[in-house]
């Protein structure tokens, strides 16, 4: 069964992440040094590098977490379309406070730190700029 956002009144969010790091690269060795450490499929980053060959490649190193329970978000139309990031309308401070308060990482702690020490050696060997979070 496929989860029909649209169809839902409310939205249940079960996984969040929390930005731990960033960087921007426009270095072509970032294809191959990064490859255990993406999600996305083969050739992705490849094929985004030479999309837009003027901006960089913004990369975010991040924590990943499952929410139990799920956050329960009223649907909203602003929350559809192509977004990479999107707010959490109809929700308080207080709301999304209580489900970080549950949250489960989805790494234990000692092997997020050796992943993200990981990505951040193979960073330093490409160029790549940190960012200010």
């Amino acid at each position: 069964m496929l989860l029909e956002p649209k169809q839902l009144d409310v939205i249940p969010i079960a996984q969040y992440a929390e930005v731990t790091g960033a960087w921007v690269t426009d270095d072509e060795r970032v294809l191959q040094a990064l490859d255990p450490l993406h999600v996305w499929g083969e050739g992705f980053l490849e094929t985004r590098l030479k999309w837009r060959r003027t901006q960089p490649i913004t990369l975010l190193e991040l924590r990943a977490y499952t929410l139990q329970p799920p956050l329960p978000l009223p649907r909203s139309e602003e929350l559809f379309g192509c977004f990479s990031w999107v707010g959490l309308p109809g929700l308080g401070g207080a709301d999304v406070a209580a489900a970080a308060a549950r949250k489960v990482p989805a790494l234990a702690d000692d092997a997020f730190v050796e992943k993200q020490q990981l990505l951040r050696d193979l960073l330093a060997g490409l160029d790549a700029s940190v960012l200010e979070l």
